[in-house]
């Protein structure tokens, strides 16, 4: 699986290529009134929100146009991933379960875009779900370190209220998986400072957990048989942490 690029452009074409294929199927299945809304409307919102995104980077004839505040950069991220969301719906619902996983994957480059420019990430599960299916379709190292890359911008933009974490323990929480599987990311890709930067993360974002992470990501090291300097940057991690904690049941 490709990751797709972080581009303005792709994502309004790409995205309009499969509202177009949904739509084809979606006149001719049976529907009832419960269920998504139609391609064309996502195609809509698609269309109004990107013209909004390209004019961001537009000047005026009176000089660069009002930013707009960090609210609304936020809303903005968030119906964006809603619309890509309802886009998937749609054509899960005609059997396209491929155009669905393509119009999931956008929210990735989509989010990533939204990150740089300052906007903070709420909508975190549907980017969370589709990062995980991108690296379960990836092999190469180089392809996992290019993940790794945009998981640290996600990473670095999720909104405070999200990334602190405070009282949750729910083990499927978006924050959680994020922080992990972006280790796992980091291990794959067979870079030790990337393995640096999301272990260094896990410790300090998810201190209960930790221990066992590291517990886990050793006995895996014999299993799939990684070089040296990954097993080297694994055993420091899970010497320091210690054994992880084991209760009787």
């Amino acid at each position: 699986m490709l990751i797709p690029p972080v581009d303005l452009g792709y994502l309004l074409d790409r995205s309009r290529e499969l509202c177009g294929q949904v739509a084809e199927a979606w006149e001719d299945a049976a529907r009832d009134a419960s269920g998504p809304a139609g391609p064309e409307g996502v195609a809509a919102g698609i269309d109004h929100l990107f013209a909004m995104l390209d004019d961001l980077d537009r000047t005026s004839p009176t000089g660069p146009r009002p930013r707009p505040g960090a609210a609304e950069l936020r809303d903005l991220a968030a119906y964006g991933v809603g619309l890509l969301g309802d886009l998937a719906a749609c054509a899960r619902r005609v059997g396209m379960d491929d155009e669905a996983s393509a119009a999931e994957a956008l929210t990735v480059p989509f989010s990533v875009l939204m990150a740089r420019q300052g906007a903070e990430l709420s909508a975190l599960e549907p980017v969370v779900n589709a990062l995980a299916a991108l690296a379960n379709g990836l092999s190469d190292p180089g392809d996992l370190a290019q993940l790794f890359g945009l998981m640290g911008e996600i990473v670095s933009a999720v909104t405070p209220s999200v990334a602190q974490d405070v009282g949750h323990t729910e083990p499927q929480r978006p924050w959680r998986v994020l922080l992990l599987n972006r280790a796992i990311v980091a291990t794959r890709s067979h870079r030790p400072a990337l393995m640096n930067v999301a272990f260094d993360a896990v410790v300090e974002h998810l201190p209960q957990e930790a221990a066992r992470f590291f517990e886990e990501g050793m006995a895996q090291m014999d299993a799939l048989d990684y070089p040296p300097q990954v097993r080297a940057v694994m055993e420091r991690y899970y010497l320091r942490q210690g054994p992880a904690p084991h209760t009787l049941h």
